[in-house]
């Protein structure tokens, strides 16, 4: 959250910034969404008592959550790079 505060500070001083890191936080906001709707869904499911422990799909899910939120992280990196 702090990041985004900074982009916020630093858009009044160069704001070809914004437009540099839309993808990124894009990208990131999508994994984060995935990700946390799964713990949801995996939470809410142990509270009332199912048995999902061998439900491959809520676990594929949340990887495949966390794998997008890897990419908009390495993205930043590899554009920070760049530049």
């Amino acid at each position: 959250m702090l990041i985004f505060i900074a982009i916020y500070v630093l858009k009044e001083e160069n704001p070809d910034l914004i437009k540099k890191i839309k993808k990124f936080i894009n990208i990131w906001n999508f994994g984060l969404v995935m990700t946390v709707a799964m713990f949801l869904m995996k939470g809410i499911a142990n509270t009332l008592g199912a048995n999902y422990s061998k439900a491959s799909a809520i676990a594929g899910l949340s990887g495949i959550g966390h794998t997008v939120l890897t990419v908009g992280a390495c993205y930043v990196c590899f554009d920070d790079c760049k530049s």
